[in-house]
């Protein structure tokens, strides 16, 4: 899978999983957009998060496919998520 399939994937398992959980619908408009909505910034999180994790892009790849956010947004994103950053 190439690493726009594998971003996709995670964005849609995500934005799937805090959707239900949450029994809200929240969308990739919501995602890519400047809300600061809790709900919609912990799915960015977890979504930046699940990226990095795969290693299929850097932080500014991530940052763009986000909504054009900086890498260090995306830093901090993924710090704030749980993850580890080595």
């Amino acid at each position: 899978m190439n690493a726009s399939g594998l971003v996709t994937r995670h964005i849609d398992r995500a934005l799937a999983f805090m959707s239900a959980k949450h029994g809200v619908e929240i969308t990739r408009d919501d995602i890519e957009g400047r809300s600061r909505n809790w709900l919609i910034s912990h799915a960015r999180k977890r979504i930046a998060a699940s990226i990095y994790k795969t290693g299929a892009l850097s932080q500014t790849e991530i940052g763009n496919v986000l909504g054009g956010r900086d890498h260090s947004t995306v830093h901090y994103m993924i710090e704030t998520a749980g993850e580890v950053i080595a």
